[in-house]
């Protein structure tokens, strides 16, 4: 290497040396720190009670009276429950209530069953009805009004809504039960067998015999039922006849005051439509229907004589003259 070159060489070493001197190194790393945290909430000191401060008045408990507590009624138990099986009633002998005309069918009484089995029980006084003067003669008003109140109920009943209803579906099942419900408990009084025992009047035992009375002119009538002459077999009036009869039974003492009140107000109609709100047609239609009134007519002409007194009038009309018949009748 020449003098020249050498010189050069170091010239440029120097150089070099002196701009890495130059370049300011990168500062060191400096660690994480955390986020500054907000100092705790102080909590206030536990409030120390001063024990000379008056306390607030507390109100004691209330205490309990015997004598104001209200007594739980308890259910009534049903008098069936109460009764001897049948088996075990006395075996005593008694006109039955099944009677039978010349062909053999089933005379229909005139009066409730159950009130007619009371005449014949041999567990009961004779004529036992008699003794009941007050009882019968309150029930019979109850049934009364019952049978205004609920006039067109009981005027389809009598066009036979019971016999035309197709029992062989739920629905018409239903609709019978729902629509006769007006004349049941608790709307009605409770059947007389279970209210006279309920109120002491009769034992178990003779209430139970009483039932075994009507329950034999219940069966009986049930089996001569049948639908009337010329009804198709497949109609609903034929289908399911016992139930519809067994039926018709649960509404009869309704229908017993309907078709006496109607029997009553056939005998007045001229005197009745004078005290009531009517058309003067309607007035002269019952005064010519009542002229051709007789005491010896039967119970179906009297209600044929009153349907014609009173055609054309509406129920509200009709239900006023029955109830100004019950208001001027003296109980």
């Amino acid at each position: 290497m020449t003098t020249k070159t050498c010189v050069l060489a170091a010239a440029l070493f120097m150089t070099a040396g002196a701009a890495a001197q130059l370049i300011t190194p990168p500062p060191p790393a400096k660690p994480d720190t955390p986020a500054p945290t907000q100092p705790a909430a102080e909590q206030p000191p536990a409030k120390v009670p001063d024990a000379n401060q008056e306390k607030p008045p507390t109100t004691p408990p209330p205490t309990f009276d015997p004598s104001k507590a209200i007594p739980v009624q308890p259910k009534q138990p049903n008098p069936a429950d109460l009764r001897p099986k049948l088996a075990d009633l006395p075996d005593l002998p008694y006109t039955s209530l099944v009677q039978r005309d010349e062909h053999g069918e089933v005379i229909l009484l005139k009066e409730p069953v159950e009130l007619a089995a009371l005449r014949v029980n041999p567990t009961l006084p004779d004529n036992y009805p008699s003794h009941l003067t007050d009882y019968l003669e309150d029930r019979r008003l109850i049934f009364r009004r019952l049978a205004i109140n609920n006039l067109d109920l009981l005027e389809l009943v009598e066009e036979g809504f019971i016999e035309n209803a197709d029992y062989g579906k739920v629905d018409g099942i239903r609709k019978v039960v729902q629509t006769l419900s007006p004349l049941d408990v608790p709307f009605a009084p409770a059947r007389l067998t279970d209210d006279l025992q309920t109120k002491g009047m009769i034992d178990p035992t003779q209430a139970q015999f009483n039932m075994k009375i009507a329950s034999e002119y219940h069966t009986a009538v049930f089996r001569s039922a049948k639908p009337p002459a010329g009804t198709p077999a497949d109609s609903p009036r034929a289908k399911n006849l016992i139930a519809k009869t067994m039926r018709r039974f649960a509404v009869q003492e309704s229908e017993f005051a309907y078709k006496a009140i109607l029997c009553e107000a056939a005998g007045r109609l001229a005197t009745l439509t004078d005290g009531v709100d009517l058309p003067d047609e309607i007035k002269a239609q019952a005064k010519a229907a009542a002229a051709s009134y007789r005491d010896g007519m039967s119970e179906a002409e009297k209600i044929a004589l009153w349907h014609a007194a009173m055609k054309g009038t509406t129920v509200l009309q009709r239900r006023a003259v029955l109830q100004h018949l019950v208001d001027s009748v003296p109980h």
